[in-house]
């Protein structure tokens, strides 16, 4: 579903991960398999310039934490932690700036361990893409 600006924040502040670690700045689409994010870079000042690089860092923890989010009813409590990224590719090997989009797609569920294909876009260019796995601690 679409999601309003304040269920979005809402969901953001569900997030373990806290200022400046945390990659999320607006969710605009979850379900039960599927979330597509943004990062601006801008709007905490305790994380990047406006005009700084995104590196493949960056890019790979963002993935993380919007994939975490489709967990969200499943974790009741729990952490959840990156078992292993899979497949990882860099499809462009130009600087990335600011904003970036996240589209994942849960595409295994083994509990406890669910894995999600994932895309980082700059505008509409595919910048990496690859799968991730995230094991919920019980």
């Amino acid at each position: 579903m679409k999601l309003s600006n304040e269920l979005s924040a809402r969901y953001i502040e569900g997030l373990a991960q806290t200022a400046p670690f945390r990659f999320v700045d607006k969710v605009l689409y979850l379900d039960e398999t599927q979330v597509v994010t943004e990062l601006y870079g801008s709007d905490n000042p305790y994380k990047f310039a406006d005009a700084a690089q995104v590196d493949t860092y960056v890019m790979l923890e963002y993935a993380a934490q919007s994939s975490g989010l489709i967990l969200r009813d499943k974790k009741r409590g729990q952490r959840g932690v990156i078992a292993s990224f899979q497949q990882v590719e860099r499809k462009s090997l130009c600087q990335v700036h600011f904003p970036i989009r996240l589209e994942s797609r849960l595409v295994e569920e083994r509990r406890p361990v669910y894995s999600f294909e994932f895309g980082v876009f700059a505008g509409k260019e595919l910048m990496v893409q690859g799968t991730i796995s995230i094991f919920i601690r019980g």
